[in-house]
């Protein structure tokens, strides 16, 4: 704590201070430090001060409960650029670890302040569920459902095979990334079997994509439906009867 000769010395330091947080200058770490100094120099309640700087109570606890964060969780939050409101949810998590694991998810996934409260709410399963929104929200954005299909924005006119390849593989390399990111909440063995069954996967879509291919270049027709469900990631390969002249 800063030591000052005389009371008005000590009685200017808290009014710029003040100043300084009433216009905004600092980060909200920096923020909870200074309100903290402030109080303990002044002898103002929360709610004292608070009317001072016209703010509430509750912006001043809330505040002050980041600065239960170990200084390095508080060093990341600064170099990542975590926002005030993802910093407070860490705040819930008893263990500097996985406060520290769940900082690098959010950045890697881009994760909303809502989305990491759920997290630290609800704890892991709740990752599969945001993982399906971000998929589906995604796909709003790119694809139309069209006759049992997702085809690309691009072409409503035309289906195009390759398009549903690599929209299948897409899907399985998030939900490889996605797997990756439960290291703090899965073992290593588990980790490890699932990166190896999501490349087998990539394997056998790629292959599926030659096979379809040289079919296709034979003169065949083909069609190929991609699901992904919650359960499972699929394709069915199809070859109607009227357009490859396969008539009983």
């Amino acid at each position: 704590m800063k030591q000052f000769e005389t009371e008005k010395e000590r009685a200017e330091y808290i009014n710029e201070a003040m100043g300084e947080l009433i216009n905004g200058v600092h980060s909200f770490l920096e923020e909870a430090e200074l309100i903290e100094e402030i109080l303990l120099l002044s002898g103002m309640t929360q709610k004292e001060f608070a009317g001072k700087i016209g703010r509430t109570q509750g912006y001043v606890s809330n505040k002050l409960r980041l600065l239960r964060l170990p200084d390095s969780v508080k060093k990341e939050v600064t170099e990542q650029n975590v926002s005030e409101r993802h910093a407070r949810a860490l705040v819930s998590l008893d263990n500097e670890e996985a406060q520290l694991d769940l900082i690098k998810m959010i950045k890697l996934r881009n994760y909303t302040a809502m989305e990491t409260e759920l997290i630290v709410n609800e704890g892991e399963h709740s990752i599969d569920e945001i993982e399906q929104r971000k998929k589906a929200r995604e796909r709003k954005k790119k694809f139309i459902y069209l006759k049992g299909k997702y085809i690309p924005k691009k072409s409503k006119r035309h289906y195009d095979n390759t398009d549903v390849f690599d929209e299948g593989l897409k899907v399985a390399e998030e939900t490889e990334l996605a797997s990756l990111q439960k290291i703090v909440f899965a073992s290593e063995e588990t980790r490890q079997a699932t990166i190896e069954n999501l490349n087998v996967l990539r394997k056998f879509t790629k292959e599926l994509k030659v096979l379809v291919r040289k079919v296709e270049e034979a003169g065949m027709i083909a069609n190929v439906d991609f699901n992904d469900s919650k359960d499972s990631i699929g394709y069915m390969v199809s070859f109607p009867k009227k357009d490859n002249m396969l008539w009983k």
